[in-house]
């Protein structure tokens, strides 16, 4: 749909520190699929917001957007984040190939911080009436990140005294509930030369390498890169997020995190004789199939043989991405 794409594709435009490694990865996947990197290699796109504020008609609610317009639907789990007082549900795509939905929520007053509170309900009082409704739809559509921003009536001070509190609120607070946080690429279907990898622990050897020569990585300081689930299925890692300066009202500039990419590689539930069955799964069919068409369906057979979901661990240290 056409939707996804756009919110990639202006999503991928800001990624500045590893924009030349996406724009490799997609050339090689757009000469083997119908529609490109949209098609075949998304994971997964994440959205943040302030708990209550999706009922808000200033705001795009954005899941039920994606059930309503692209028809998503509930998962029905729930992750929860104790510490950042945050929690999350995702979405399934309408098909296998379409990235997972993420979509988190932060609860301001269950840091009992009375001005932390008053600092965020002034930002949200900001959101102008206009546009709202397909207008503001039109906007999500877009990315336009100026349009989302709820920072224009926080001070410099009232902003870092925010961020120190939690770097989830600052981002928000910078970029907007309606902006793409980030999303992910599914390495386990990657076909560039470069960075293709046939199990999560070669791409935390062979991509982690190639990808900290030109961004910095997430956990890197604490030689926590990769992220590995309980089951040993769900392998993931992100970058920092890139620094920007937006400016508020009074012309402070306020230091904020953008755009960052994050690489998942989900396993086979099964062993390696369903695994290496998976990749023969389509090899007979009608010889009007061209190579890109039997490429997508062994992806989409394949997809449904791997893990699914999310990890609560996995999930908690990604959100460091935009650390301030």
């Amino acid at each position: 749909p056409m939707c996804m794409k756009n919110l990639y594709r202006r999503y991928a435009a800001q990624t500045g520190s590893i924009g030349n490694v996406l724009k490799e990865i997609e050339r090689e996947e757009r000469e083997e699929s119908r529609g490109g990197v949209e098609d075949a290699l998304l994971d997964h796109v994440a959205f943040r917001t302030f708990k209550g504020v999706h009922e808000d008609v200033r705001f795009v609610n954005v899941k039920r957007f994606l059930v309503k317009e692209l028809q998503y639907r509930e998962s029905g789990e729930t992750l929860v984040f104790p510490k950042k007082k945050v929690k999350a549900t995702w979405l399934k795509p309408p098909v296998p190939l379409m990235p997972r939905a993420f979509v988190s929520e932060i609860d301001v007053e269950a840091f009992e911080d009375e001005r932390m509170t008053a600092i965020v309900r002034k930002a949200i009082d900001s959101r102008r009436e206009e546009p709202r409704g397909a207008a503001l739809e039109d906007l999500f559509r877009e990315q336009k990140r100026g349009a989302f921003s709820l920072c224009k009536n926080v001070t410099k001070e009232e902003y870092e005294y925010v961020a120190k509190k939690s770097e989830y609120v600052a981002w928000l607070l910078i970029n907007g509930p309606e902006f793409v946080n980030h999303f992910a690429l599914a390495m386990h279907r990657c076909r560039s030369e470069a960075f293709s990898c046939l199990s999560g622990e070669e791409m935390s050897i062979k991509v982690v390498e190639k990808i900290s020569k030109i961004a910095r990585l997430n956990g890197a300081e604490d030689n926590r890169v990769m992220n590995v689930s309980d089951d040993k299925k769900l392998w993931q890692f992100s970058t920092v997020s890139d620094d920007f300066l937006e400016v508020n009202a009074l012309g402070e500039k306020l230091k904020g995190c953008g755009a960052y990419i994050e690489f998942a590689y989900r396993e086979f539930m099964l062993d390696g004789r369903n695994k290496e069955n998976a990749g023969n799964c389509s090899s007979s069919g009608s010889g009007s199939e061209n190579n890109a068409e039997k490429r997508i369906k062994k992806l989409e057979e394949e997809e449904a043989l791997r893990r699914d979901g999310f990890e609560v661990a996995n999930a908690d240290a990604i959100f460091e991405s935009t650390k301030i």
